[in-house]
This record gives structure tokens, C-alpha cells and sequence, in this order.
């Protein structure tokens, strides 16, 4: 007797294997052996362990092939899998960001000419939500009635949302690159970019910074790597006194850390109007701050008997919640991050820098090099007729307070921000603060010999319109032009659902977290699902004061409403310049500018 010990298989032969292939594939080799006969029979012994076999392979393929698919970058679904392919390449996924609220202030009652600090983790009461000053922030008192809002601070004038919370205090082991565990509770909600580290070595406190990977300090950088791990708890890394400092044993280790409100801690303009700070207060923080605040720059740090003659103020609301990065974000900062190793170069590592850090402030961004913003951008202007660019409100602005050096050769972001629009202001514009946030994270990270500066995006508004005959188009053209659904003779549809369809549409299109900076206005697109709503024949757009002025599909006008003689008629697609962001006009009427027309044999019925 001899066996068949041929165990060839097609090169893709096992993707065919289930449980039934596999017990039938059992079930011949023993018949082929000669030597077993019993696993013909169902219900005999052989018969059920060939099952047994046979099934428990067909689990271990699914599970195979369900885990492979996960270690994969490309194909990885569960925030598990990602988080751990990504921290081989060095990636550190960002954790939630908690919203931020720019203020003004008024000095009322303090030595006037005389410079003061705001101490850290002082936190403002505003209703049932707290804003809390991430870091000692110094300014001049002004010389003024207590009219004057103070304008010289050290730091942007930024208060993020929750209140500052002090982490049981850790103690150091001494091992080569030391980890500390942040995990406070599965219900708090850290703020990423707002952990605080201090270590106390031979008896001082210092505080130590934090850096986007190790590798890049040296043995006498007192820093540490944060993670947020794939448990969604925060690991922080110290060095080894190669790549950043070493805890040594014994080494006490303090972390502070803003635990925020999430999405309910978004307040509206003028809601901190008149509040005043309380400042924070521990044994172990007085102890803290006693040893590091050693700079000159901060003196006069206000306390409980004075920090109430500072008066705030807010003008605009504050900026969204964001929670932390999902899977597909990850997938799509991690390689620009990895490509960048860190460093600030290209526009496409300065765009991933501010999308990745800044998702609670900035909707989108676009940078743009020097040629483009003079051939282009600043081309724009002179087109307009504007002998100076500098004379425009908006271009003089941003020049004054970010550019160094001069109004050219910088790094340009126009960046459009996550605040809330609505009829009476759609060009929404990061206030100056939030600015230089952005400029001033980038310090560590940027090219020597550039300077970053960011602009207001050129906000394009959008319309039906047709202009009247022999004249060129206006905004004006907008309170003349409807645009008209003609509905199915045999439709069952009332006008009343297919205007809500189509005003969908419009809504949908240019909603701000569907529209990008320089994006195509794609009309075959939307004239597409307008034909695809149940009970539309077809769409025209005319005139109201003239039945003659007509035109078959969509007609919109692109027009700035800061420079109006800038006005486009627009029926096939186009594409934005690399400065301009889309927005529809009075897009919450539009009903109104929308008819719904029956056809029969012998006229026309508009239904409203």
C-alpha cells in the first residue's frame, strides 16, 4: 500500500477553502489512503472528527484573513490597529482638542505703565462651563481711564475650555526611556495639547517641554514624547541621556492636565463679558512654581487680592470641540508627518502641521509659495484697480501683524476657520490671536529663513443669476433670477417635497464642511442630482422681469462681495483660485428663490 503524499496546490487554491471544501479535501485523502472507510458515513466517529477539522479550519481562515486586513496601513478599520501600525513610523495620533476662546481685557484698578503676569491654570467661570490660561501670560498695564483694552501680551490671549486638573503625583523608576501613565478615567476628556510635566530632581522643580519624537533632542533636553496609546490613554516617554534627559530613581514627577466639557463647553460672543479669573492653587503647584518661575519677564504675578481688577471680554464665540483623530485622518497625516520627519519645508508639510494640530481651529487650509502670492494673489488686487494691495482691509492687516520682515518672500496660509456663519456674516475670519497660535507653534519646526504668515481666505459668493440683455452680470441680478423645476406631467410628487430635494442639494454642496479652498464648482454635478430627484422633467433659469430671458440648466453668478464688480455668469464647471472658498448667497431663503412648475398642453402652472 502507499500513500499520496502530493500536497501541490493551485497557487491560489486555499482562497477557495470553507469547511465543506475541507471535509470533502479530508474525506478524499483518506479514501485515497485505502486505510479508512468509516468517513463515508455520517454519524460515524471518523465522520465527526472530518467535521470537527473541517470547521474549526474554516474559523481560523476567517479570523486570518479578517487580522491581515488590519495589519495593513492601507486597509486597517479599528483605531486599535492604526495606533499601533502608525508608532512604528514614529506617528503620534492627536487626542482630542478642547475649544479655545480668544479674549480682550481691561486693567481696572492696577498700576498703570507696570508690567503683570496672569498666572497659569487660572480658570474664568462663564455660566456652567469653565475657560482655563494654559500658561503664565505677562502684559502692560495701559496708561489709560481703564477704557483701554490692555494690547501688549507675551503670549496669544487664548483661554481654553475646562479647568485645570492636578494628576497624583509619580514617582520615577530610572529606567532608559521611562514611561508614566496618564489615565485619569475612561470619562475624562484631556485635552491633548494642554499637558503639563514638571520633575523634581536634587530637590527643584523644572519644567519640561514636550517634542514630537525623542530622537530629535539631545542628552541635556529636558523633554518627553506623548502618545495617545491605543487604549486611548496617554503615554508619556522621557529620554535616556542620549535622545533627551533620563529620569533618574527617586525623581518625583507632577502632571497637570485640562479636563474638558467636550461639545457643550462651546460659548457664544460677549459671554465672558465682565468676569473675572480665579487662579489655581495647591500645595504641590505653589511648591512648582516657586522654583520655576525664575525669568525676569515674569514678576508681579497677580494673586486673590488683585487678580479681580481684570476685567474680560469676548467678542466672538469660541472655536468647535474636536475629538481625536479617526482612523481615515490617520491615514491621511500620519505619511505627511512622516515625510515632513518633523521639519517644515514643503506647502504640503506646513498644510498636514496646521490640519493635524489645529483641527479645532482650522476648517481648511492653503499654503501657497511666494510666486503664487505675488502672481496671483496680490495680481488680484492690482486688477481690481487698487493701486496699493496694502490699502485692502484684510491685506493690510495681516501684513502689519505677522509678516517680520517685509510683504514678501514669506510662507502663506490662507486658512479658512471652524466658527460658526450665518446670514448676516458668512466671511468668518481667525481672529489675531488664533494667528499667532499657529505662527508661534510652528517656531521649533520651520525653516530658518521663512516666515509664516497667516492670510483671510477670499470668500466667493455664488447665486442665481442671469444678467439682463446687453448688460454684463451683477449681484444685483440675484433679486431678478429664479431658478425652475419643471415637474413630470405624471408625477405624484407635491412641489413642496421636490423644492426641499433640490434646496438639499444646494445646502449640502456648499456647506462649509463640504467646501475647500480652491475646489472645483462642479455645475454638471449638481444639475446631476437636481435631474436625479424623483418627478423632475428638467430645469431652466430665468429672469422675472423679462419671460424671454431665459437659459436652459443652471445659471449662477461667482462674484466677491468685497470688490462686487468681480462677477462671473457661470454654467459650466470652474475651478477656484488657490486663495478663494466658496459660500452661497442667503443660502438658509433659498426656497424662495426656487419654482416648481407643472406643464399641461396649453400653459404653465408655477406652484410655490
Amino acid at each position: 500500500m502507499s500513500l499520496n503524499n502530493d500536497f501541490t496546490l493551485p497557487k491560489y487554491g486555499y482562497l477557495a477553502f470553507d469547511a465543506l471544501s475541507m471535509k470533502a479535501f479530508l474525506k478524499q485523502r483518506l479514501n485515497d489512503s485505502g486505510v479508512f472507510t468509516d468517513q463515508n458515513y455520517e454519524g460515524s466517529n471518523i465522520s465527526q472528527l472530518v467535521d470537527l477539522f473541517a470547521y474549526t479550519f474554516h474559523t481560523l481562515i476567517y479570523y486570518m484573513n479578517k487580522t491581515a486586513s488590519e495589519g495593513l496601513f492601507s486597509d486597517a478599520q479599528i483605531y486599535e490597529n492604526i495606533n499601533r501600525i502608525t508608532k512604528v513610523i514614529g506617528y503620534n495620533p492627536v487626542g482630542r482638542q478642547t475649544s479655545v476662546l480668544s479674549y480682550k481685557c481691561k486693567s481696572i484698578g492696577l498700576n498703570e505703565n507696570e508690567q503683570y503676569t496672569i498666572p497659569r491654570y487660572s480658570k474664568l467661570l462663564v455660566s456652567n462651563t469653565t475657560y482655563s490660561i494654559a500658561k503664565d501670560t505677562s502684559f502692560l498695564s495701559p496708561d489709560s481711564t481703564g477704557d483701554d483694552f490692555i494690547t501688549e501680551f507675551s503670549s496669544p490671549p487664548l483661554l481654553y475650555q475646562g479647568d485645570y486638573r492636578e494628576y497624583p503625583k509619580q514617582f520615577a523608576v530610572g529606567t532608559d526611556n521611562e514611561t508614566i501613565y496618564l489615565n485619569p478615567g475612561e470619562n475624562i476628556q484631556i485635552d491633548h495639547f494642554t499637558i503639563d510635566v514638571y520633575v523634581k530632581h536634587n530637590g527643584a522643580w523644572s519644567m519640561w517641554s514636550k517634542t514630537p519624537s525623542l530622537y530629535l533632542n539631545n542628552a541635556n533636553d529636558s523633554v518627553y514624547e506623548i502618545r495617545l496609546s491605543e487604549k486611548k490613554h496617554y503615554e508619556l516617554t522621557f529620554g535616556n541621556d542620549i535622545c533627551g534627559r533620563k529620569l533618574y530613581a527617586g525623581d518625583e514627577i507632577q502632571i497637570y492636565y485640562i479636563a474638558s466639557d467636550g461639545e457643550t463647553g462651546v460659548i457664544g460672543p460677549n459671554a465672558a463679558d465682565g468676569l473675572s479669573l480665579v487662579p489655581y492653587s495647591s500645595d504641590t503647584y505653589d511648591e512648582i512654581m516657586k522654583d520655576v518661575r525664575t525669568s525676569a519677564s515674569i514678576s508681579n504675578v497677580l494673586s486673590y487680592t488683585n487678580i479681580g481688577y481684570l476685567k474680560f471680554f469676548n467678542d466672538s464665540s469660541s472655536t468647535y470641540y474636536s475629538p481625536e483623530e479617526t482612523v481615515d485622518e490617520i491615514r491621511t497625516n500620519a505619511p505627511g508627518m512622516f515625510r515632513s520627519q518633523y521639519r517644515l519645508t514643503t506647502a504640503k508639510d506646513f498644510e498636514v502641521f496646521v490640519r493635524t494640530n489645529f483641527s479645532n481651529l482650522v476648517h481648511d487650509v492653503k499654503v501657497v509659495n511666494n510666486w503664487t502670492y505675488l502672481s496671483e494673489y496680490i495680481k488680484y488686487f492690482y486688477d481690481r484697480g487698487l493701486a496699493n494691495p496694502n490699502n485692502d482691509s484684510r491685506v493690510m492687516l495681516n501684513q502689519v501683524m505677522y509678516a517680520d520682515a517685509c510683504n514678501f518672500n514669506n510662507v502663506y496660509l490662507f486658512a479658512v476657520p471652524k466658527l460658526p456663519s450665518s446670514d448676516t456674516n458668512e466671511l468668518n475670519y481667525l481672529n489675531p490671536a488664533l494667528k499667532s497660535a499657529i505662527i508661534q507653534s510652528m517656531d521649533a519646526y520651520k525653516v530658518l529663513t521663512c516666515e509664516p504668515v497667516v492670510l483671510d481666505p477670499m470668500y466667493m459668493a455664488f447665486g442665481f443669476a442671469i444678467p439682463a440683455s446687453g448688460l454684463g452680470v451683477s449681484p444685483d441680478d440675484i433679486e431678478h433670477t429664479r431658478l425652475n423645476i419643471v415637474r413630470k406631467q405624471n408625477s405624484r410628487r407635491d412641489a413642496t417635497s421636490i423644492k426641499a430635494d433640490v434646496v438639499s442639494i444646494f445646502s449640502s454642496y456648499f456647506s462649509v464642511p463640504n467646501t475647500k479652498i480652491g475646489q472645483e464648482i462642479n455645475i454638471t454635478d449638481i444639475v446631476s442630482r437636481i435631474m436625479a430627484i424623483d418627478g423632475v422633467q428638467s430645469i431652466y433659469t430665468n429672469r422675472t422681469d423679462s419671460t424671454t430671458t431665459r437659459l436652459d440648466g443652471l445659471s449662477l453668478i461667482k462674484y466677491n462681495p468685497v470688490y462686487p464688480t468681480d462677477s462671473t455668469q457661470i454654467s459650466t464647471n470652474i475651478i477656484l483660485e488657490p486663495y478663494q472658498f466658496p459660500y452661497f448667497n442667503k443660502l438658509s431663503s433659498l426656497q424662495n428663490q426656487i419654482n416648481v412648475i407643472t406643464r399641461s398642453a396649453t400653459f404653465e402652472e408655477i406652484e410655490y
